[in-house]
């Protein structure tokens, strides 16, 4: 599946930190990178994979939030602009809620 990936990122896979080494770190660095290769189910896959003997348990939490937190740094081919997602900071109006509230 990464053979197809640029020779630093797949050194960078195959060499993950150990323990108290940066893991967290890694997997942002690693997904920020691997975002113009791969939708973001694949590239957990991927983390997943590169983690797995570490030494400690990585949760999948913390790799999907690298995953999700790295996407508007994510490196983009011939100097293209990061992915921006438009995230709301409010929650959707509950409109039954509006209409008890304004009655």
């Amino acid at each position: 599946m990464t053979r197809d990936l640029p020779p630093f990122l797949r050194d960078l896979l195959a060499n993950p930190p150990r323990a108290g080494e940066g893991v967290h770190g890694f997997l942002f660095r690693a997904a920020r990178q691997l975002h113009a290769h791969y939708p973001a189910t694949e590239i957990i896959h991927i983390l997943k994979n590169a983690v797995a003997r570490c030494g400690r348990p990585v949760p999948l939490s913390e790799i999907e939030d690298a995953v999700k937190n790295s996407i508007t740094a994510a490196w983009q081919p011939h100097g293209g602009s990061p992915v921006t997602p438009r995230v709301s900071k409010w929650p959707a109006v509950n409109q039954d809620r509006r209409k008890a509230i304004v009655a």
